[in-house]
């Protein structure tokens, strides 16, 4: 069973705030953190702001018609709901869950701590 908590952090009042066209990257700031966010067919997403390979800004990079996330130094593809690698093995994009609620849009940030799991 995966029970992992989140902390959810409002980004924006409503979808319509976002002024971010459909498969481009935008970054927001989360607990101090910078974190990607895109759009791909009609659905949102988070993932970090950084490629784990070479730390090139992802927001610089773009959104193929299959969903992955292209790096815009090297063309590594992660895809957009786990983060894995498409075309290479060894690396790994930190991904974020989103929610689209009544009063806002949220990105989750996994509690870290003793017990977190839990």
């Amino acid at each position: 069973m995966n029970r992992k908590k989140y902390s959810w952090y409002k980004i924006f009042n409503s979808e319509a705030e976002i002024k971010l066209p459909e498969n481009k990257i935008g970054v927001v700031e989360v607990n101090g953190k910078s974190i990607c966010i895109t759009n791909f067919n009609g659905e949102w997403f988070a993932f970090a702001y950084s490629c784990p390979h070479a730390g090139a800004p992802l927001d610089q990079g773009c959104i193929d018609s299959k969903g992955n996330i292209i790096c815009p130094v090297h063309n590594y593809k992660f895809n957009i709901t786990n983060g894995k690698i498409a075309n290479f093995e060894g690396y790994y994009l930190k991904t974020y869950p989103t929610e689209l609620r009544t009063d806002g849009v949220f990105i989750g940030i996994k509690k870290e701590g003793f017990m977190s799991w839990l």
